[in-house]
């Protein structure tokens, strides 16, 4: 076994839904911003989804 790999465990008190039909509804525009080459994190992965996310919701329509 190569390293250990750690479990990142989510827990959220929804009052009105539920943080797992939340994360299945929205798992098409999950982002993955680990970097295959280094296993690092690249916070440029994926920024142009982000800024076109944040520039159609900010523009008041």
């Amino acid at each position: 076994m190569r390293g250990c790999r750690e479990l990142l465990v989510i827990v959220e008190y929804c009052r009105f839904g539920n943080l797992q039909n939340y994360i299945f509804r929205h798992r098409d525009q999950y982002v993955d911003q680990v970097d295959p080459k280094t296993g690092r994190i690249d916070y440029t992965i994926g920024q142009k989804y982000f800024d076109r996310t944040y520039s159609t919701s900010s523009d008041g329509r």
